[in-house]
């Protein structure tokens, strides 16, 4: 179990397969929103509190950009990050071998109910422990989920015998738009026929030179 200094900010759920051979770990992270000193503080809490894992799954409302450049429409000073907080995100994501499973769009507005004053940035995201060669086989994408045109336009409006004092001009359901992850595995029979190459992964192995130089070993030159 998490620590309670992490109570409604992080949830671990192991999933184990039914044979009891294989089982992965997804965690879902609500980080703080207002000062990059408490959101270090629950990243270091995290690599203290959870061992790493071949296949860890991350994602959630991060409430911070690493680029805000490129990942902000604002590019505000409320997106840059402490000295402290650069050190506590770099060794939670060595700790955890995290990549990110990159899509573009922003996913959180501010002031959505004003479009002169809005803006957005990309806040919810998705990382994996995957190392390269399951990232090939499994293929990761994250994307935008279609929202409901019920969710974008069930704004509240006031009534004679409401008393809600949220206008319809100032509140929406939810100013983050929904992230989903998925795979693509790649039948063989689909697979577009190339060059063929060696991944890095491969040719890192330590057992690859020695195999590689016997098998060769009696090869000739013309």
């Amino acid at each position: 179990p998490l620590p309670n200094a992490l109570h409604g900010k992080a949830l671990c759920v192991r999933f184990t397969a039914k044979d009891d051979t294989h089982n992965f770990f997804a965690l879902n992270l609500y980080l703080d929103a207002y000062t990059s000193k408490k959101r270090a503080a629950q990243l270091n809490k995290l690599v203290e509190s959870l061992e790493a894992s071949a296949h860890l799954i991350v994602g959630g409302d991060f409430n911070f950009v690493e680029d805000k450049y490129k990942d902000t429409s604002s590019h505000s000073s409320h997106y840059d990050n402490s000295k402290d907080f650069a050190k506590a995100w770099t060794s939670f994501k060595d700790h955890f071998s995290l990549k990110e499973v990159t899509q573009q769009t922003h996913t959180y507005i501010t002031n959505a109910g004003d479009p002169d004053l809005a803006s957005t940035s990309r806040l919810d995201r998705f990382y994996l422990s995957y190392d390269e060669a399951d990232w090939a086989t499994v293929k990761p994408y994250a994307y935008i989920s279609r929202v409901p045109r019920t969710l974008v336009h069930s704004r509240s409006k006031k009534s004679d015998n409401d008393n809600n004092k949220r206008s319809h001009n100032n509140f929406v359901p939810s100013d983050h738009l929904p992230v989903s992850l998925s795979f693509k595995t790649i039948d063989e029979n689909e697979r577009v026929r190339a060059s063929p190459r060696i991944p890095h992964w491969v040719a890192n192995d330590k057992e690859l030179v020695p195999l590689f130089e016997l098998f060769f070993s009696k090869t000739k030159v013309y």
